[in-house]
């Protein structure tokens, strides 16, 4: 099924008046994509993988277009991400399912590492490249810290929850394993939903710029005059 609710927040983030620049809806191409992919499995799974999909890079969408400001200061940036995270969990489950139904938890669970992963990963890397920022070298770095914190959030969660469930303290042992091989995948196509992102960074001016409010590099200086020769500098004419 469409999902449309989260739609409407990504195409009414587009006219921001930061937003409404030639090529910003270059965006909405990753989306659609993902939006097929859920309307070519009609069935159970197909929602649920339809769901996934679109928070994964739903999350990631808002989070780029909401970025227009000057790297500043770290809370608004948060809050506006935050913000957006939590409008894209609540509208993707209210199109999928109707409501907050019971796999919301795990949607809950799942946007939050999504969330969290790929904003840290992009504020390490964006502070290991700041002098050198190049789209390829973002685009690595962010992609390994990016899967690695995942397993690392993923791992937290689990052992949070054996605290007050017995009964998954009883069988830690046997599911860990499996959860973390569930997560390496869960951790892959995130990873795949963020690549896109970086494509247009590469391809498009605007986003490329966009990227640096991302991951939180501050803009190039401008070129400093440079200081004349004082060799060949002319001295006024003397009035005669």
């Amino acid at each position: 099924m469409v999902a449309l609710a989260p739609w409407l927040l990504f195409i009414g983030l587009l006219f921001i008046p930061q937003n409404r620049l030639r090529g910003a809806w270059l965006i909405l191409i990753p989306l659609a994509l993902c939006q097929a992919v859920a309307l070519l499995i009609p069935s159970r799974q197909g929602e649920m993988i339809g769901a996934m999909l679109m928070i994964g890079a739903g999350n990631i969408a808002v989070w780029w277009l909401v970025a227009s400001a000057r790297p500043t200061g770290f809370l608004p940036y948060l809050g506006r991400a935050l913000a957006g995270f939590c409008v894209v969990v609540v509208s993707v489950n209210l199109s999928f399912f109707g409501g907050w139904a019971r796999e919301a938890n795990f949607f809950l669970l799942y946007g939050g590492i999504g969330f969290g992963a790929p904003l840290i990963s992009a504020l390490i890397a964006g502070r290991q490249f700041r002098r050198n920022p190049t789209v390829p070298r973002l685009m690595i770095s962010s992609g390994l810290y990016m899967f690695g914190l995942f397993l690392v959030f993923l791992t937290c969660a689990i052992f949070i929850d054996a605290i007050f469930e017995p009964g998954t303290r009883r069988n830690l042992g046997r599911i860990l394993p499996q959860i973390l091989l569930i997560g390496s995948l869960m951790a892959l196509i995130l990873n795949g939903l963020f690549q896109p992102f970086m494509i247009l960074a590469a391809s498009s001016p605007f986003w490329r710029e966009r990227m640096r409010r991302v991951f939180r590099i501050p803009d190039e200086p401008a070129p400093a005059d440079v200081p004349a020769d004082p060799a060949t500098e002319r001295l006024p004419a003397e009035k005669e």
